[in-house]
């Protein structure tokens, strides 16, 4: 039980991309016992993604733990159902290859300055090429306080021992040169471990699973 004010949240935030864990349930509610002269950390941050035409996963269900079930006939699609299991990307260096080269976009913000604390976007994208995607790459940037620049990030190998992590798609996405696509990160309604998952989409596409943690 928590008392009816609170002087400072600190929360892992970060560790869940933003949004598992949780913490879209209970940050919130921790924001509405918090001190008018109380502070939480982070106070802000930005989960980034930009969409890939490489299988930039680092694990894959040949290589990682989940290789053991199949080797013993256990067969399920758990490295498709989660955000970590798409494979956390430990060569932050070639993220940050692509990401001098390509537009970001933002997916979702928070910021417990705000009245809404959580803001997911609807992206309207113009692809400039013909071009095959096979999953999203997310990062984040998150604010400690009220600074201008962002004080930790996943992507920078200097700042952080959190990484990119990899969504592959359940199938290519297949893009003309000038087609517009319209994503978006839509929460889940689910009964277990936590209140709600993600999925993405490309209009009324589905181009993931129900992404659990």
């Amino acid at each position: 039980d928590l008392p009816d004010e609170i002087d400072l949240v600190v929360s892992e935030t970060i560790s869940s991309v933003i949004l598992g864990f949780g913490s879209w349930d209970f940050i919130s509610s921790l924001k509405r016992k918090l001190k008018k002269s109380g502070s939480i950390m982070p106070r802000r941050g930005v989960l980034w993604g930009f969409l890939s035409a490489t299988d930039m996963a680092t694990r894959n269900p040949s290589n990682s733990g989940l290789s053991y079930c199949s080797q013993i006939g256990i067969d399920f699609d758990l490295y498709y159902r989660t955000f970590r299991s798409g494979g956390n990307i430990f060569n932050k260096n070639d993220v940050n290859s692509i990401v001098n080269n390509r537009e970001l976009f933002q997916f979702l913000k928070f910021d417990f300055d705000q009245e809404s604390t959580f803001t997911n976007f609807k992206l309207s994208i113009k692809s400039n090429v013909k071009i095959s995607y096979l999953g999203i790459v997310f990062f984040w940037d998150v604010y400690l306080d009220r600074a201008e620049e962002p004080i930790l990030s996943s992507r920078d190998p200097l700042l952080t021992s959190w990484y990119p992590v990899f969504i592959p798609f359940k199938e290519r996405l297949d893009v003309e040169k000038n087609e517009i696509l319209q994503l978006r990160l839509d929460k889940k309604s689910v009964d277990s471990p936590y209140d709600y998952a993600f999925q993405i989409f490309n209009g009324d596409e589905t181009l993931t699973n129900i992404l659990y943690w």
